[in-house]
């Protein structure tokens, strides 16, 4: 057997194939790596494409979601306006001879509401794989400061306005000299130690006190400063609406 390869040995390095066949040899490993190099470039790219086309397609999540959050905006600042505009009266009238009971009372309600930025669209982009170019990084920019940072003077805004409208409701609900009427309201009727008219009369003094004052006045205030927080908060949405529609028209 040994012989046998000898021979062969012998023959290819006398015709000097041994330099051919390596040669050959050699060529064929090149083709195999630049092969996989190429088809690993090519599965690079199927997976970009496949990431920016997920990215797009929350994109497109998110513009819906900012078209309801200007909507949100738009019932949450004229709930803001209502309110205030309602308490205003508190101060500029001076004897409510005009007011009924009941409608004394719907004025001095502490009424709140709550507005969130809907965040789901945001929160499912890995933005760490987002292929950053010229033409997105402006709007990647402008995206992540609608979410983070404006996101964030909105929620402290709103939450200020629902802990002290809580803290006006147990003045009022828990007032030592004015019985509150709030059972009503499900349909629970308890007299009251006093007349409907004495208690009338009950209120329009609270109403004339420095206290009962300064407490609609800061909630006048409170109102005025969210509703323009509200208001900066719409008018980020809407220049993003308007920016990620841009983008999404340019990929088209």
């Amino acid at each position: 057997m040994l012989p046998f390869f000898r021979k062969i040995r012998y023959q290819m390095a006398k015709d000097n194939q041994f330099l051919k066949y390596s040669r050959y040899a050699i060529g064929e490993i090149v083709l195999v790596v630049v092969g996989i190099l190429i088809a690993l470039q090519i599965n690079n790219w199927n997976e970009e494409k496949k990431e920016h086309e997920i990215f797009l397609s929350n994109l497109r999540s998110m513009r819906n979601d900012l078209i309801s959050d200007t909507l949100g905006f738009n019932d949450y600042i004229e709930f803001l306006e209502q309110s205030s505009q309602l308490k205003e009266v508190l101060l500029r009238e001076d004897s409510f001879d005009e007011y009924t009971l009941d409608s004394l009372i719907v004025l001095i309600q502490p009424f709140t509401d709550g507005n969130e930025i809907n965040t789901k669209s945001y929160e499912k982009i890995d933005w760490s794989s987002v292929k950053r170019d010229a033409s997105l990084d402006s709007l990647v920019s402008t995206i992540q400061h609608y979410y983070i940072v404006r996101k964030s003077r909105h929620d402290g805004n709103v939450e200020w306005d629902i802990a002290y409208a809580y803290k006006e409701a147990e003045y009022w609900y828990f007032h030592k000299n004015f019985e509150q009427s709030y059972l009503e309201s499900v349909d629970i009727h308890i007299p009251y130690l006093r007349s409907d008219s004495q208690r009338l009369s009950d209120l329009k003094t609270e109403l004339q006190t420095i206290e009962v004052r300064n407490l609609i006045r800061m909630a006048i205030y409170r109102k005025n400063w969210v509703k323009r927080t509200a208001l900066k908060s719409k008018s980020e949405a809407t220049k993003l609406l308007t920016s990620i529609e841009d983008y999404l028209e340019s990929t088209e």
